[in-house]
């Protein structure tokens, strides 16, 4: 979109995949060897990539490594498309139109708009978190058209899933990474953690799973998945 895509020549796993293009990291770590068998000559990253030596690596072998600003939430991608735009030289008129092309308006909440639960699940690990405000998943369900249940209640960041504050927050839709939902084991399983079975969304099986490397990153197919969640949402409504 920057017309930089022939410069690429790696790319982290959670980018939407060019198969001409190798995967050079593993979560939000850095594989040394498959990044430096491709020679880049200038690197992209944000505060959450490492380890710090890789990252000393790859600068030793010459790369120019750049740290793009985070993005949590939809507010955030022009300011980041601005800095990648202004490392891969692309100009200030071609950032300016992308940014506007990415923004989401958010619309006016309603009585009817459904309630959303977000939910980070990695079951492996027993780490079943809600989220409240200030996590990026309330402000993309905002966007959706949903009012986040994490954060109506008075929830900030990432807290532990209890059977006590899902009941209270009555989700009527439990949106949830796909990944995380299969460790879990699915909706049956999800149905099993706690309060869920309890609330509107775990009785009418109202689960909303995308995938992992799309609901929070925040990036060139942000809009379409907000436009996907409206159309979810606009078929919910509370009484």
């Amino acid at each position: 979109m920057l017309g930089a895509g022939g410069q690429l020549v790696g790319q982290d796993e959670t980018s939407e995949r060019r198969t001409d293009v190798p995967v050079v990291t593993l979560g939000h770590q850095i594989d040394i060897e498959k990044a430096l068998e491709v020679d880049p000559t200038l690197v992209l990253v944000d505060e959450l990539i490492g380890p710090p030596e890789a990252i000393e690596a790859l600068k030793q072998a010459g790369a120019d490594v750049v740290t793009v600003p985070p993005v949590w939430t939809l507010a955030d991608v022009p300011q980041r498309v601005a800095a990648l735009a202004d490392s891969v030289g692309a100009s200030d008129d071609v950032a300016a139109q992308l940014g506007s092309a990415l923004a989401v308006s958010d619309p006016a909440p309603a009585s009817t708009s459904p309630r959303v639960a977000f939910l980070y699940l990695r079951g492996p690990s027993a780490v079943y978190l809600l989220g409240g405000s200030e996590t990026g998943a309330d402000a993309l369900i905002k966007a959706a058209g949903g009012i986040d249940v994490g954060s109506d209640i008075g929830l900030k960041g990432f807290v532990p899933l209890t059977a006590e504050a899902l009941i209270e927050a009555d989700p009527d839709i439990v949106l949830v990474m796909t990944e995380g939902l299969a460790s879990v084991g699915g909706v049956d399983g999800l149905v099993k953690l706690p309060g869920v079975a309890q609330t509107d969304a775990g009785m009418q099986g109202r689960v909303i799973a995308v995938d992992d490397r799309v609901l929070l990153s925040f990036g060139a197919r942000a809009p379409s998945l907000v436009a996907a969640l409206r159309e979810i949402f606009g078929s919910v409504e509370r009484e």
